[in-house]
C-alpha cells in the first residue's frame, strides 16, 4: 500500500512508535528529513507485509524510538540501543538499516513480550539463546532458526570407546551453564547435543568442514552423557562423523579474521543479516523492491557486507525459518497480548526516557522544513 507522510506526529501514530528524534545536521536541511521519515514509513509498510505484523504495532504500543542521524556511533550505518529501545539510522549511510536494526529490536526483546515481564536483562537476543524462550511453537521456531542460521550437521557414524577414551570422558565435565543449556533443551539425538554444544561455544572447531577430532567427539559423548543418552560406559556409540558448518557461518568468520563470534559471526548479527536478505526476497517475489528497509543482499561490487549474507540453498531455507518465525509470533497473538499491558509496557520501554532529547513535537520536525 502506498503511504504519504505528512507530520512526525503522523508518522508516529501509523506505527506505534514512540517519539521521532533527529540531530541537529538532519533538521537543517528540509530535503533530508523529508527523505528520511517518508522511506522509513514506506519500509515500514513494507515490512509489516512480509512479517505479517499490523503497522500501528510495529512500535511496540508506542514504546520504540526511531532516531535520524541524532545519535550516531562510530562509523556505523545504523545500530540499535538495547538499553533505550531506540533505532537510529544516520543521515548520509543509514538507508537500507532499518530491516536490520529493527530485527536487532524484536530479537531483544521477544522473551519479553512473551513473558510479560521484564527480566531486566538488556543484553539477551534470542537468536544467541533460543533455548531460554517459553516452550512453545515460538520457542521451536527460534531454534529451528538459529540452527539453519549456523550449522547442518551430517553424517553418523559408530565410533569404539576404548578403555582410555572412555577413561577421559569419565573425567570430562562440561560445566553446570551447559548442563543447565541440556537440561533445557529438547535433547533427543546427538544432533541436538551438537546444536547445544555449538550456541553454548564450548566445541571451537564451528567455523570450517572437519571431521570431528578427538576432544571434538568426546564433548559431544559428554554432552550426551549429560543428557543422560549414553552411561559413558558403553564400547560403540554413534555420533555425528562429519560437520557441516553453513557457508553463512564460516565466511562470516572469515570476516572475523578468523576469530569466531568477533563481531560479523556473532549469530544476532547473522540473524539480522539475514532478516535483511528475507525481507528482500520476499518483497522480490511480489515485484517490489524497498532499498531504505534492506538493500545489496545478493552480493557483489566486492563491498565488505555484502559476501556477508546468506546466498543459494541456505538462505532459502533461513527464509523458511523466518516464516515460521513470524507464522508463530503471529499465531500466539504476541505483539497484540503485549501492548494491551500497559504496565508491562511501562516497564519495558521506561516512562519519559530521553525526555530531553527527543524533537518536541509541538515544535515538531516538520517545524524545520
Amino acid at each position: 500500500d502506498s503511504v504519504q507522510i505528512v507530520s512526525t506526529e503522523q508518522f508516529k501514530d501509523k506505527f506505534g512508535l514512540k517519539a521521532v528524534q533527529s540531530g541537529n545536521w538532519v533538521l537543517k536541511d528540509k530535503e533530508s528529513i523529508e527523505f528520511h521519515v517518508q522511506r522509513a514509513a514506506e519500509a515500514f509498510v513494507d515490512m509489516a507485509d512480509v512479517t505479517g505484523i499490523s503497522p500501528e504495532l510495529l512500535g511496540f504500543g508506542g514504546r520504540l524510538g526511531l532516531s535520524f542521524g541524532a545519535r550516531g556511533k562510530g562509523g556505523a550505518l545504523a545500530h540499535y540501543e538495547p538499553v533505550q529501545r531506540v533505532i537510529n539510522i544516520t543521515k548520509m549511510k543509514g538507508g537500507g538499516s532499518l530491516g536490520h536494526e529493527y530485527f536487532h529490536a524484536l530479537d531483544n526483546i521477544i522473551r519479553d513480550l512473551m513473558r510479560q515481564k521484564n527480566d531486566g536483562e538488556s543484553g539477551y537476543f534470542a537468536t544467541e539463546r533460543p533455548d531460554s524462550l517459553p516452550d512453545g511453537v515460538i520457542k521451536q521456531a527460534f531454534q529451528a532458526l538459529q540452527k539453519a542460521l549456523l550449522v547442518a550437521p551430517q553424517a553418523m557414524t559408530k565410533i569404539q570407546l576404548d578403555t582410555r577414551m572412555r577413561s577421559e570422558l569419565q573425567g570430562m565435565r562440561l560445566g553446570k551453564v551447559l548442563s543447565a543449556e541440556m537440561k533445557m533443551a529438547n535433547i533427543r539425538t546427538p544432533i541436538d547435543v551438537i546444536d547445544v554444544l555449538i550456541s553454548s561455544h564450548v566445541y571451537t572447531g564451528v567455523h570450517k568442514n572437519q571431521p570431528l577430532s578427538r576432544h571434538g567427539t568426546l564433548a559431544v559423548l559428554a554432552g550426551m552423557r549429560e543428557a543422560g543418552m549414553i552411561t559413558g560406559d558403553e564400547t560403540e556409540v554413534e555420533v555425528p562423523m562429519l560437520w557441516e558448518v553453513s557457508q553463512f557461518k564460516q565466511k562470516a568468520v572469515l570476516l572475523d579474521d578468523g576469530k569466531p563470534g568477533k563481531y560479523w559471526s556473532q549469530p544476532l548479527e547473522m540473524a539480522a543479516r539475514a532478516y535483511s536478505a528475507y525481507l528482500q526476497d520476499r518483497l522480490a517475489e511480489q515485484g517490489r523492491v524497498n532499498d531504505y528497509l534492506a538493500y545489496s543482499t545478493q552480493g557483489g561490487n566486492s563491498r565488505v557486507g555484502e559476501v556477508a549474507y546468506p546466498q543459494g540453498e541456505e538462505r532459502k531455507a533461513i527464509n523458511a525459518a523466518f516464516d515460521r518465525v513470524f507464522q508463530a509470533i503471529k499465531a500466539e497473538q504476541v505483539f497484540e497480548k503485549a501492548v494491551q499491558n500497559e504496565s508491562l509496557m511501562d516497564d519495558l520501554f521506561g516512562v519519559g526516557q530521553l525526555a530531553e532529547t527527543w524533537i518536541d513535537e509541538e515544535e515538531g520536525c516538520y517545524a524545520c522544513l
